[in-house]
């Protein structure tokens, strides 16, 4: 790809127009969204470089250090004011761009230089006029780069192999942008005859190759959830078996309390708003129109309470008479891909079932017309009726795209692990959404464990697969509250502003101590966090207290002090009663800081305990400077990074604690103090001697 991006605008390369209006609807960011997280990337404080910087070696990493502050500065400020220039298309351009991050490939795999990269590299960028573009570099595995320029999809021919076309167009899938590309009518603008010769070439084989995804789930068992009445395979006029989904709640669906996560959800009966089938009726409607330019054609009519839609792969009016003909042998022809079947019951419950030719497999696209038909109506928890082994796969496919809660789909550990890697395809992998879906997939998943007599919280089931799936996707959402507090609301930045301060700043000659503190104090919020949560289900503590932010006051914690509990209680008036998960991040600031004193001054007498002992010791007296503030330094190191292992270990994106360093302690004043008592003792034995 040339590297002036101005060279887009003059029409020397190929390209092909983006539906940019309709992934408005499918983006995973919203305008204000993208502009309060460009904002919380821009430093609170502008970082000065001394020019008179000495050559010692802690003087020049600190000036590699703020350089790379400022740098990362200015790049957050550049990144603001590039989407200042047009909110809508940045989002949009964003939104592409952090989809395609945690999305890696195996270099030289099977040999010793195997390492994982990056698919690409994704960059917001402007021209000389001042117009945006995406550009992707180096999409692996084929090494094929292109921009995303002014609703265009630009890329240079030059070189350009089918394997690349194909990883391009993958590339747009994967994002569900290869709906907005119609690739039976698409036109390359500005591209010569080679190149359109290729493009022509691969596109229907590419088309069918998108549209048949490895299907990776198993075999489920039913469920004995509600079914469509056989009656209504005479809809069809023919013999294929029609499969329905039953809505089972409406959005918003009662969640399970946060604070009690080990109870699984209880089924709700709540019917759907008014205009629910309305709104079903106009999704489907909508995408049908949007494709009947894919020489699709789709025709309507209302049976027995049904709203029908029969789905043929081509455009011919006559389709819908020839289909269920009776042929010269006596055999039904088929020639529709799929019947669409949508209903409200009296019970105000919404109903979308689907039959296919031949006991023939749903199809994605099909598939994720049912489950957007479903979330266009406001539903978000679907229960499922009996499906086949393979339709089965491919609707939990749908739903984990758009976040949808499926009832009554049996799960395992590598069903819900596939899941969830389609709804981090869709929706972003470190997509906080993504977060709470697997949490409450989780819930359902547990409660299918439930009905097998399986407690996922039992110690004796600590090595079941399953049972360590959901600990994990329960855990990661229980402990995601306390990520977003030290990454997006500032806590890690109030952590390194205390160690810059005591390691470099006016206090680096007796720092250790508050350093120590800072460190300590991250293990200890984490702690009472942790404690707090963990207090739900213990029938030793009242029920309204258990997992609440007033909990950590209370005489039943623990990890807190009295002194620590005392200063804490005036900050939390007001939020008592909530989850300790919905904690405001400047009330967890201000925690913090309390807790950091507290360990400060800790650590000022153990190092200082430390000091006196070592001092005293032939062998130890002569480090006993730095052992005495090493020894607790450590332990406070280890236990600051136990935090970040935690959240690992939970799958939720690294958290990043600075190094501390080498801090220093002023041994002045005990020094003083012990050579008056070393020099009183003297004097004692001395007067004893006289007598």
């Amino acid at each position: 790809m040339a590297e002036n991006p101005t060279e887009t605008t003059e029409n020397k390369y190929p390209s092909f127009n983006l539906d940019f209006q309709r992934y408005t609807n499918i983006r995973m960011f919203s305008v204000d969204e993208v502009r309060e997280l460009l904002s919380k990337r821009i430093p609170n404080n502008n970082t000065t470089i001394d020019d008179n910087t000495q050559n010692n070696s802690e003087d020049k990493a600190e000036a590699i250090r703020k350089y790379k502050e400022n740098v990362i500065r200015e790049a957050a400020m550049k990144n603001m004011e590039l989407f200042e220039k047009d909110p809508e298309l940045y989002t949009n351009l964003f939104s592409l761009k952090e989809a395609a991050k945690g999305e890696t490939f195996v270099l030289n795999e099977g040999t010793d230089k195997e390492r994982t990269i990056d698919k690409a590299h994704a960059q917001i960028n402007e021209d000389k006029d001042g117009s945006l573009f995406l550009a992707i570099e180096s999409l692996q595995p084929t090494n094929m780069s292109f921009k995303i320029y002014n609703g265009k999809l630009v890329f240079d021919p030059t070189g350009m192999s089918p394997e690349q076309l194909k990883d391009m167009l993958a590339w747009l899938d994967r994002r569900g942008l290869i709906s907005l590309v119609n690739l039976d009518a698409l036109k390359l603008e500005n591209a010569d005859q080679k190149t359109e010769e290729m493009f022509n070439l691969l596109k229907s084989e590419t088309e069918t190759e998108l549209n048949q995804k490895e299907d990776f789930y198993t075999t489920q068992e039913e469920d004995d959830s509600q079914t469509v009445d056989n009656s209504s395979e005479m809809l069809n006029n023919q013999p294929a078996s029609q499969q329905s989904l039953n809505q089972q709640t409406a959005t918003p669906a009662p969640q399970p309390q946060e604070n009690k996560t080990a109870s699984a959800p209880q089924p709700q009966e709540n019917n759907t708003s008014s205009d629910s089938y309305d709104k079903a009726i106009k999704s489907i409607t909508k995408w049908m129109n949007k494709n009947k330019s894919k020489d699709l054609s789709y025709f309507t009519r209302f049976v027995n309470g049904y709203e029908v839609f029969t789905i043929f792969p081509t455009d011919n009016p006559n389709n819908m008479k020839d289909d269920g003909a009776i042929d010269k042998k006596g055999n039904l022809t088929l020639k529709n891909e799929c019947k669409i079947y949508v209903k409200r019951h009296k019970n105000g419950k919404l109903e979308i079932s689907f039959s296919t030719p031949h006991d023939k497999p749903l199809n994605d696209s099909h598939a994720d017309i049912i489950i957007n038909a479903y979330k266009d109506a406001g539903i978000r928890r679907i229960k499922f009726g009996t499906l086949t082994d393979a339709n089965e796969g491919v609707m939990r496919a749908a739903c984990a795209r758009e976040l949808i809660l499926p009832i009554g789909l049996k799960l395992s550990q590598v069903k819900f692990d596939k899941m969830i890697d389609a709804a981090e395809a869709k929706q972003g992998k470190n997509n906080p959404k993504v977060t709470e879906y697997r949490y409450n997939l989780a819930l359902e998943f547990a409660s299918q464990l439930k009905q097998k007599g399986i407690n996922w919280q039992d110690p004796n089931n600590k090595n079941n697969t399953d049972c360590r799936c959901i600990r994990s996707a329960i855990g990661a959402y229980n402990i995601s509250p306390f990520r977003d507090w030290w990454e997006d609301f500032g806590l890690r930045g109030e952590y390194e502003n205390i160690i810059k301060n005591n390691i470099s700043g006016a206090n680096h000659a007796n720092g250790a101590a508050a350093t120590i503190g800072a460190a300590e104090a991250i293990a200890k919020l984490y702690n009472v966090y942790n404690e707090a949560l963990n207090s739900n289900g213990n029938q030793a503590i009242p029920s309204h207290m258990q997992g609440t932010v007033g909990f950590i006051v209370s005489d039943y914690c623990q990890t807190l002090t009295n002194e620590e509990k005392t200063q804490i209680r005036s900050m939390i008036n007001g939020v008592e009663d909530a989850s300790i998960r919905n904690l405001p991040p400047e009330i967890a600031k201000n925690i913090y800081h309390v807790l950091q004193k507290s360990e400060e001054k800790t650590a000022k007498t153990n190092i200082e305990e430390e000091f006196t002992r070592l001092v005293n010791n032939e062998f130890y007296k002569g480090n006993a400077e730095r052992d005495a503030v090493s020894t607790f330094l450590n332990d406070a190191i280890v236990h600051a990074n136990n935090v970040a292992e935690d959240l690992k270990d939970y799958g939720l994106p690294p958290i990043l604690i600075s190094r501390i360093g080498n801090p220093k302690h002023d041994f002045t004043e005990i020094k003083r103090n012990l050579s008056r008592s070393k020099n009183l003792q003297n004097m004692k034995n001395l007067a004893q001697q006289q007598r």
